[in-house]
C-alpha cells in the first residue's frame, strides 16, 4: 500500500529535484530552492511511496488558518494512476484535521490536466496573474475547508 512520510533528511531532497526537472522543465524548483523551503518552519515536503520507492511529492505551508501548495509531482511512470488524486485528498484531510480553512494554489493557466484535478476536488478559480511563468499566465485557485 502507499504510504505518505514527511521528509526529515535533506538527503532526500534531490529525489524531488530531480523529478521536478522530469516534470517542469524550465519552470522546475532546484534544489536550493527546494533546500530553503525543507528549512522553512512554516512548511513541510511529503512524500508518496510504495514499498520503500519514491513515486511522488507535496510541497506546502501552513500560515494559521491557512495553507498554499506549493508544489505536487508524480513521476511520470506513474501517473494517470490516480495516486494525485489520492495523494491531493489525504493532503486536503490533513489539513482539516489540523484547523486549516482554505488552501490556495497557482498553476500554468494551460496545465488542463492539473486544472482538471484541482477542480474536481473541488477548487475554484479566483483570478489570473499574467506573465507569471516564463511563457504562461498563472492561474490562481482556492478552496474552503
Amino acid at each position: 500500500m502507499f504510504k505518505i512520510e514527511v521528509l526529515d533528511q535533506e538527503k532526500d531532497l534531490e529525489f524531488i529535484a530531480l523529478t521536478e526537472k522530469e516534470l517542469f522543465k524550465d519552470e522546475s524548483w532546484d534544489y536550493t530552492r527546494l533546500l530553503s523551503e525543507f528549512k522553512n518552519s512554516f512548511s513541510q515536503i511529503w512524500v508518496l511511496t510504495k514499498e520503500k520507492e519514491k513515486l511522488g511529492y507535496l510541497v506546502f505551508r501552513i500560515i494559521l488558518d491557512e495553507a498554499e501548495l506549493l508544489r505536487i509531482g508524480i513521476k511520470k511512470e506513474h501517473q494517470n494512476k490516480g495516486l494525485g488524486t489520492y495523494f491531493l485528498k489525504e493532503f486536503l484531510n490533513h489539513l482539516k484535521q489540523q484547523g486549516v480553512k482554505k488552501v490556495h494554489l497557482e498553476l500554468k493557466i494551460d496545465n488542463h490536466p492539473a486544472l482538471k484535478l484541482y477542480q474536481k476536488m473541488g477548487f475554484q478559480k479566483v483570478y489570473v496573474r499574467p506573465n507569471y511563468y516564463r511563457n504562461s499566465d498563472a492561474l490562481v485557485m482556492t478552496k474552503d475547508l
